[in-house]
């Protein structure tokens, strides 16, 4: 898992999170950094450092709880 320290826009802590993880490993890189914003990025190296998404601890909890 690679992470870097980011803060999201309204100061957040974020994560950065690759594509093809699970929900459930996003959480867990968020439990570790008390971050409630995950960044997602592309899967391969090439595509590591572009943002396709952005994701918060309610989403992810949601759909890991409650299934979407």
């Amino acid at each position: 898992d690679e992470s870097i320290e980011l803060l999201a826009e309204h100061g957040e802590r974020c994560v950065v999170v690759r594509s093809d993880a699970t929900l459930r490993q996003a959480l867990d890189a968020m439990d570790r950094d008390d971050a409630n914003v995950a960044a997602i990025t592309g899967s391969s190296k090439r595509d590591s450092g572009i943002v396709q998404g952005i994701l918060t601890r309610a989403q992810i909890d949601a759909a890991v709880r409650y299934g979407g």
